[in-house]
């Protein structure tokens, strides 16, 4: 009986600190691990975007556009034939295959996933979520975020449990 009454306090607990987090918080969380995953440890959404934390909505506006030029999946064949050419320079090499079909499509993936959180990271910011997310910029972000998942009130003993 006092397990099974630890066990219900503990649960109720740990339900309490997951619901802590809203919906906007766990999807700053998910961004950010993203961009640490991708980007680089330290990368803050503003980093990312390319202004100071002090931008003004029209200087996010204006690094978004310019920022999502350059991520455009339709530019990036071009991208890589620049850079490629620019190896090759550099090395005093002249060739002129063109990028395989493979090293195109990757580019192009990696591209579209860096302009969807370029489109995430610049709603953050340009909306209420901004002082959420400069929140914990300033005092640090959560180490444990929590689940999606709790546990059923009416079935605490049972192993069954319900994703919101």
């Amino acid at each position: 009986m006092k397990f099974s009454t630890l066990a219900f306090g503990l649960l109720a607990a740990l339900t309490s600190l997951t619901a802590a987090w809203s919906k906007e918080d766990r999807e700053i969380f998910r961004v950010r691990d993203e961009l640490a995953t991708h980007e680089g440890h330290n990368v803050t959404f503003y980093d990312f975007l390319g202004v100071s934390p002090s931008a003004s909505l029209d200087d996010i506006n204006k690094a978004y556009k310019r920022k999502s030029r350059a991520l455009h999946p339709d530019k990036v064949r071009q991208q890589i034939m620049a850079e490629r050419t620019k190896k090759n320079k550099a090395k005093g090499v002249k060739v002129t295959k063109q990028p395989s079909q493979s090293q195109i499509k990757g580019a192009v993936k990696k591209a579209g996933e860096r302009q969807a959180r370029l489109g995430i990271v610049t709603n953050v910011l340009r909306g209420p979520g901004r002082d959420r997310y400069d929140h914990f910029l300033k005092n640090g972000f959560p180490t444990w975020k929590g689940t999606e998942c709790v546990p059923p009130l009416a079935v605490v003993a049972s192993t069954i449990w319900l994703c919101i």
